[in-house]
């Protein structure tokens, strides 16, 4: 891998680092951040459900305290044995009443007939100068569209007597009962104010220390508000504060879905929401009241850096330990491509060591085959030389006679003289035609060796022909190292292969053991024998020689092995062999051998080449 490439793969890496570390750090910031909210918004929705919870059953008990108070009213009034009189009544049934603040009745008209006061004070049943027309009121306008028998909840604001706001500040809520005619009292509206603020400030309480509660009436002004002066602004008669200013985009989604959950608001504060209308059965009630928790901004804040903390941190973690290991594996990629450029380096060496290794080894192969070539020449001229050196007696014998013959003419031939030349010239020249015959087979002998060694086809052959031939030719070299070589090869054995790779594979078994086995001894035997076994067929050649060294018999076969370098020796022919016997020939060869008592190779070839059957 070239530099560029190198620091082209470490750049995607280290890229890859960080977007995958940016990506663990942004999950584990959500994950931080989600349980934050999760936990946040199960404040919200617990805060909301218990003030719900209060308010829903707060104002459902006072319209059943309403109807009670009413069928106890009734009841009394239609005995007829009561001596009390009705604004006596009221007040006997307001004290067991809780927060009742007021207990009233109107004409059908709206104007007071019976009003007694609940006050923190004492007890007050109004005079009749005091009683007030209560016509333009709201809560009685509302009433008295409504069929009789229904009951009217107002809505929640600021009690006000006699057109003044009552302090300290009184929350009201009033059920207003419109009556039938049938009523002892005759048609018209019996209404309870009930004072809210226990009710109000046990609301406070569920407030938690990051979640702020806000109740508004409807879009009029804020019932509970953080801020104090934002309360009552309708009732009050002042600027007006309520949710549809500060907060319009959640009051259209409370309308819409009458809940939400931690949603932006003012000063980016976090708002859950929830819509309250109250159904009770024959009670009619105005606008919705919406119950809203918020968290401020600055708390929001904190979470966003509490999930952060982790997120950074895991990022930190992760860009950091995986570009250790980045920078680990780049260094032990550059540490592997160094080496791999030095083993190619040292590959080429190899390579070109190698060739010249095989070169040298196919020299000495050839050196070898040469070498082999040379003994069998020797060993031919070896032959030649008696039977040429005896015709050439023979030859020089006759050209005496002839001379001889020639001064007997001149002098005096006899017949005696001639006969004798006849006779002495017929025997030499009988045994220079012997000698010539000889020759000529040696030739042929010599010729058929090298043919068979020349040729690189497989051919049929007698095995009987090519060892015998070899044998006669390496005699010479046989009576010279006092060794008999003797073989023992059926006529009838017949091969398809190479006739010439077998013809050097015995000579090198035959002159190795001319060469090793019978170094130290004065005579010896080399016997070559073959039998016929199926498809196939053994050879052994067998010296009574030496053996073969221990230390090297493991090694005998591999190449430059040899014990008599110093005589010349290259090693390569038992290697040579053991390669003829099993890759070119299909066979096998295995020794036996041991110190002082000979060695004997065993051969086994397939009677026909695989691919040469129908040769």
């Amino acid at each position: 891998m070239s530099e560029k490439k190198h620091w082209q793969r470490a750049c995607w890496l280290y890229l890859c680092n960080f977007i995958l570390s940016v990506l663990t750090g942004s999950l584990v910031y959500q994950w931080f951040y989600e349980k934050s909210m999760q936990t946040l918004r199960l404040e919200h929705a617990t805060v909301i459900s218990s003030v719900n919870t209060a308010l829903s059953q707060e104002l459902g008990d006072l319209t059943n305290v309403a109807r009670l108070a009413n069928e106890h009213l009734v009841d009394v009034l239609s005995n007829g044995q009561q001596e009390e009189t009705e604004a006596q009544l009221f007040l006997r049934i307001g004290r067991v009443l809780n927060n009742v603040s007021q207990m009233r009745w109107l004409s059908p008209e709206g104007i007071e007939t019976v009003r007694v006061n609940f006050l923190d004070e004492g007890i007050q049943i109004v005079p009749p100068e005091q009683l007030q027309d209560k016509s333009t009121r709201y809560y009685f306008k509302q009433a008295q569209q409504k069929p009789a028998g229904s009951m009217t909840l107002s809505s929640i604001d600021l009690n006000m007597e006699n057109g003044v706001l009552v302090t300290p500040f009184q929350p009201t809520v009033r059920a207003i009962l419109h009556t039938f005619p049938s009523h002892p009292l005759g048609e018209g509206f019996l209404v309870f104010n009930f004072d809210l603020t226990s009710l109000f400030d046990h609301l406070k309480t569920f407030e938690e220390t990051q979640t702020q509660l806000l109740i508004s009436e409807g879009a009029i002004q804020w019932m509970l508000h953080p801020d104090a002066e934002k309360e009552w602004t309708a009732s009050r008669g002042i600027t007006p504060a309520n949710i549809k200013l500060a907060q319009p985009d959640i009051l259209e989604k409370l309308k819409n879905n009458k809940a939400v959950s931690l949603v932006s608001g003012e000063e980016d504060a976090l708002f859950s929401g929830a819509a309250l209308q109250l159904r009770m059965k024959h009670t009619h009630t105005v606008d919705p009241y919406f119950i809203l928790t918020r968290t401020p901004a600055n708390y929001h804040g904190l979470l966003v850096k509490d999930a952060l903390l982790p997120g950074l941190i895991s990022f930190v973690c992760c860009f950091f330990i995986a570009g250790l290991l980045i920078t680990r594996d780049l260094k032990q990629l550059s540490h592997v491509t160094h080496l791999t450029d030095q083993l190619l380096t040292e590959k080429q060496d190899l390579k070109s060591a190698l060739d010249k290794q095989t070169r040298l080894r196919d020299e000495l192969v050839e050196s070898e085959k040469m070498a082999s070539l040379g003994m069998l020449v020797a060993g031919v001229a070896h032959e030649l030389s008696t039977p040429i050196g005896g015709t050439t007696m023979c030859v020089s014998a006759i050209d005496n006679q002839l001379d001889a013959l020639e001064k007997k003419i001149s002098t005096g031939l006899t017949r005696s003289d001639l006969d004798a030349f006849v006779a002495y010239t017929r025997e030499s020249v009988a045994l220079s035609k012997h000698n010539l015959e000889r020759v000529t087979e040696l030739i042929k002998r010599f010729k058929r060796l090298a043919v068979d060694r020349g040729s690189e086809t497989p051919v049929k052959f007698s095995l009987h022909r090519v060892v015998g031939d070899l044998v006669r030719t390496l005699e010479a070299q046989a009576s010279a190292k006092r060794v008999k070589l003797t073989a023992d090869i059926p006529e009838t054995l017949e091969i398809v292969s190479f006739p010439g790779l077998y013809s050097q594979i015995l000579q090198n078994l035959i002159t190795n053991a001319f060469e090793h086995a019978f170094a130290n001894k004065r005579l010896g035997e080399v016997c070559i024998t073959a039998r016929e076994k199926g498809n196939s067929f053994e050879v052994k050649v067998r010296d009574d020689g030496c053996g073969i060294l221990d230390e090297i018999q493991h090694t005998i076969f591999e190449p430059f092995v040899t014990s008599a370098r110093n005589k010349g020796n290259t090693g390569l022919g038992m290697h040579l062999v053991h390669q003829w016997v099993t890759n070119l020939l299909g066979g096998r060869i295995v020794f036996t051998s041991k110190e002082g008592n000979g060695t004997e190779f065993i051969m086994t070839f397939p009677l026909a080449l695989p691919d040469a059957k129908n040769a």
